[in-house]
């Protein structure tokens, strides 16, 4: 376990802060739990433990809110069950996601995932390729002002088969504030890098910047692709280059392959600003490499490359790869 100042074996602890059910309130998390890592296309566990100490007069009802920050892979909504219990409840009690017609109060007509990506983005996560997935109690509460409340919540959900490293984020919240501009009515942390083992794929990491980005993580040839070479993050020998070229290879279900290098105007990146040293291409597989209709794009092998072909950045002795998770 983790907290603050002490690192157990498996979860961790770290402190977080949740609101329960009182508009004007000190909300505290005094520890919440994570695994280290976990399997793809098992169940993970974590928890929370809560308390609130209340401001002013009472709340009637109110219900908890809460959100997590996964992968778009994880089907999060459909696979999870989220359960408290609380010093004002007899027993175990259950939460649900929030329906779509269920507006946040202060989130501009958005749902609360789409709130809730405006505003807090992805946090520490370096892809954008994650959503947050809100749940509310199913019971509402009122509460009197002074009210000392605490509570134990428990998610479990479902973790898809991708292999992954992200940070989880946690976000609490009650529903009449609905993530107002008042950070004592909600709080939001973030876990450590959590390793996803044992599923399908390459790894794709959320949590550190790689000289390489290719977003959305899950596309087919018919999808937009934008591949990015991130040359600010640590020095490298293409800082020097006027140009930088993507050299990329299509392979498709058939086996057949189908590749773009060299100083081809269309290979050709585009530089993020005059001060920066990171370069962007978007493009359309099935057009830009040509494919076949008949055929599947099942891996695209690329790497960067100077005007002139002297210098290549790549995966070691390896261009880095790409494999489209849907088809």
């Amino acid at each position: 376990m983790k907290t603050i100042e002490k690192k157990i074996p498996v979860l961790k602890r770290i402190s977080l802060f949740l609101l329960f059910v009182v508009v004007y309130s000190c909300v505290f998390l005094d520890s919440k739990e994570y695994p280290e890592t976990v399997t793809a296309g098992e169940m993970a566990t974590f928890k929370m433990e809560i308390h609130v100490q209340p401001v002013g007069g009472a709340a009637n009802g109110e219900k908890l809110i809460i959100a997590l920050l996964v992968p778009n892979s994880w089907e999060t909504e459909t696979e999870s069950v989220v359960t408290y219990t609380s010093s004002v409840d007899e027993g175990t009690q259950t939460m649900s996601v929030v329906p779509d017609n269920v507006l946040p109060v202060n989130g501009g007509g958005l749902t609360w995932g789409a709130h809730l990506k405006n505003r807090l983005g992805v946090g520490p996560n370096v892809l954008s390729d994650m959503k947050w997935v809100t749940f509310q109690s199913d019971k509402s509460y009122n509460i009197g002002g002074g009210e000392y409340v605490s509570a134990s919540v428990t998610i479990n959900t479902l973790v898809a088969e991708d292999n992954l490293r992200a940070k989880i984020g946690f976000f609490v919240n009650h529903s009449s504030d609905g993530l107002s501009t008042n950070p004592d009515n909600w709080k939001v942390q973030y876990s450590d890098c959590i390793d996803v083992l044992d599923g399908e794929g390459l790894v794709t990491d959320y949590c550190e910047l790689q000289f390489n980005v290719v977003q959305p993580i899950n596309a087919t040839k018919n999808d937009f692709l934008t591949f990015s070479f991130q040359g600010d993050i640590a020095p490298n020998p293409l800082i020097e280059a006027q140009e930088v070229y993507l050299c990329a290879k299509a392979i498709t279900d058939t086996g057949a392959e189908y590749e773009v290098c060299g100083m081809e105007a269309k290979a050709q990146m585009t530089k993020a600003s005059a001060f920066s040293n990171s370069y962007a291409l978007t493009l359309w597989p099935g057009q830009y490499f040509n494919i076949p209709a008949n055929e599947t794009l099942v891996r695209i092998e690329y790497s960067f490359t100077n005007e002139d072909g002297t210098v290549v950045i790549q995966d070691d002795t390896e261009p880095y790869a790409y494999v489209p998770k849907c088809n």
